[in-house]
Parts: C-alpha cells; structure tokens; sequence
C-alpha cells in the first residue's frame, strides 16, 4: 500500500514538474473569437498562445485556420473604431437603423461611417428687425430670416472612451 502511495506522490510530482518546464505556448481561444486587451501583442501572446493577431489591415489570412475552415478572406480593420454588435432581426426601437438606410442587412466586419442623428436647434434673434416694406423698425420684430449657430465641439463626435488592443484569433 505504501509503495503505491508513493508512486502516485512520485509520478504527481514529476508531471507537475514536466507542465512546468514545459516552454510550449499552448494557444487558448476558438477560431474567430475576439478578444479586449491591455497587453501588447508580445505579452499577450505569452498568456494566449500564438494563432491571435491584431485586428488591423497587416495581417494575411489567407492560408489561416480562419480562412481554411470558415472562407474569410480579410479580418476588419478595427483601429480607433467603435465596436457595435451586429443588430440583426431586433425588432423593438433600439435597432441599429443600418438596414432602413441602405435596403439590407449589415455584414458582420462591414464599417459604418460616423454621422449625427438628425435635429435642429432653434435660435432667436433679440435684435429689432424690419417691420413692413416701408422700412419701420421695431425691437419687437421677429426675423424670419434663418440662423446658423456657430460651430462647437472638436474634431470629431465620439463618447468617453478607453482605448484596448483588439485581438482576433487565426489559427
């Protein structure tokens, strides 16, 4: 009995040893998943495995278990973009209004351009205007004419926001 005990401690002792020294980089993840991260891409690769890249326009898949297994061709360049999950079937008013502007579904990776939603603000001149074609004058007056605000805002409309490497797994 005691040497059966003892040969499990010993075989347990030398496999926790041999996952220890073991330097292969086993790769976490399914084809296709995404992942967020704070890690640059060398560290990242040492706590995932190889077969993640970054979600930019220089990695080929061609040739990749992604392409292989699934036919994508190209991995969407998310630098500096907002990622929106894709919207489809909802019927309820929070739908992703992509499919009333373009007559179709959206394609998962496919980009949309920034725009605002429509509206209008109302703005009221407090300067007396013209009050008949004779050319009276009133301070009263309202002027139908149209009034543009002036520009606001920065370069660009955006939320709060934090910027993560974005990773897509390849193989």
């Amino acid at each position: 009995m005691k040497t059966t005990i003892y040969f499990f401690v010993a075989l347990a002792s030398i496999l926790t040893i041999i996952s220890f020294t073991n330097n292969e980089i086993k790769s976490v993840g399914a084809i296709g998943d995404v992942k967020y991260s704070i890690l640059a891409p060398e560290k990242f690769r040492e706590e995932n495995g190889n077969g993640w890249v970054l979600m930019d326009d220089k990695v080929p898949v061609l040739g990749s278990a992604l392409n292989k297994k699934h036919g994508i061709t190209e991995i969407p360049d998310v630098r500096g973009l907002f990622i929106r999950s894709l919207n489809l079937t909802r019927n309820d008013k929070k739908n992703d209004q992509f499919s009333k502007e373009n007559n179709r579904q959206r394609l998962v990776g496919e980009y949309q351009s920034d725009t605002l939603k429509s509206h209008n603000h109302r703005y009221k001149s407090s300067q007396g205007h013209k009050v008949s074609a004779k050319g009276s004058w009133s301070p009263f007056a309202w002027d139908p004419a149209d009034y543009v605000s002036e520009n606001y805002g920065g370069l660009e409309t955006r939320p709060k926001n934090i910027a993560l490497y974005t990773y897509i797994k390849i193989n």
